[in-house]
């Protein structure tokens, strides 16, 4: 039996999605937009933010991607 990672439902904002992932802010509004990024969540009218384990899911899919593809 496979032992996955869990992650917490931590709320991380803008800046850490930023730090996790390396990509710039409006690469991580495209890939939303576009359906290939986790969506972010409404926190308050003027305050967004996403789920920290979809992120990491989100990272580790890419690994996961880029390992089948060297195969």
């Amino acid at each position: 039996m496979m032992n996955k990672k869990k992650y917490g439902e931590k709320i991380i904002k803008m800046n850490e999605v930023q730090k996790l992932t390396s990509l710039s802010r409006s690469t991580i509004w495209r890939l939303e937009k576009s359906g290939h990024f986790p969506s972010k969540i409404q926190l308050a009218e003027k305050a967004i933010g996403w789920i920290e384990g979809d992120i990491q899911r989100w990272i580790q899919s890419r690994r996961s991607n880029k390992k089948r593809s060297q195969k």
